[in-house]
């Protein structure tokens, strides 16, 4: 279910690990159950897909490091060739220059929005590190920025929805059951 060269890592690692405390008898684990567990191991909010029509991903990539993963990820699981429209909202202390920068090459439209919640990054600074400033709107309020991208997509595009964990609210209140699984 976690989509990603990263995430493959990190359950190998954690396979690995229990592995040898296994080994180690500090702990007692079936093996057929670990692998089972690990298979489907979810993680809401992360690369998730919330909506199939159009469909929306979200992604609480809310750093430099995590944006780098995502991107990795949207080049790897989306380069279809659909419409790509992106919502993005981060806290001020974030690094995210260098790939909401490179992300306008994938994106047709960038929406940069403010939580309004504790150290919100204003849509003003996210959307200057644009260097293609036709590609951003600026929509101050999340709820907003859902509601007007979804006007301008098709069902066949895509919608990704990116940064602060306090977009989790927002994402709820727009998409019925987003923390459940979509197929």
């Amino acid at each position: 279910y976690l989509l990603g060269k990263h995430q493959k890592e990190n359950a190998t690692l954690a396979y690995e690990l229990l592995l040898l405390l296994n080994k180690h008898k500090i702990i007692n684990i079936d093996l057929q159950t670990l692998t089972e567990k690990i298979e489907s191991t979810k993680w809401p909010g992360r690369f998730q897909k919330i909506s199939n029509h159009p469909v929306v991903i979200f992604d609480v990539c809310h750093n430099e490091e995590s944006l780098k993963m995502f991107y990795n990820n949207l080049k790897t699981y989306h380069d279809n060739g659909k419409t790509k429209f992106l919502i993005c909202g981060f806290e001020y202390n974030k690094n995210i220059k260098y790939y909401i920068n490179k992300m306008a090459t994938v994106f047709e439209k960038i929406i940069c929005t403010e939580t309004g919640i504790r150290k919100s990054m204003k849509m003003e600074n996210i959307g200057n590190y644009v260097n293609y400033p036709q590609k951003v709107i600026l929509k101050k309020n999340v709820n907003e920025a859902i509601v007007f991208t979804k006007k301008i997509s098709s069902p066949s595009s895509e919608i990704f929805i990116i940064g602060s964990h306090f977009l989790g609210p927002y994402v709820v209140k727009n998409f019925k059951n987003c923390f459940g699984i979509v197929s």
